[in-house]
């Protein structure tokens, strides 16, 4: 992410702040993603995990 951001804005300042940005939003989106599986069927998520892999 943070190459991502210093070719796009040859800032690596930018690249710095856009990497941390994106690590803060990881560990906040974890704890959610964390809670959601306990309460689902695995097998079930994992098939969606997969299909949505391939799609994107």
């Amino acid at each position: 992410m943070s190459l991502a951001g210093y070719a796009v804005s040859e800032s690596t300042a930018a690249a710095g702040w856009l990497g941390t940005a994106a690590l803060i939003a990881q560990q906040v989106a974890s704890v959610f993603g964390g809670t959601f599986v306990d309460r689902h069927e695995r097998r079930t998520l994992i098939v969606i995990n997969a299909a949505v892999g391939v799609c994107t």
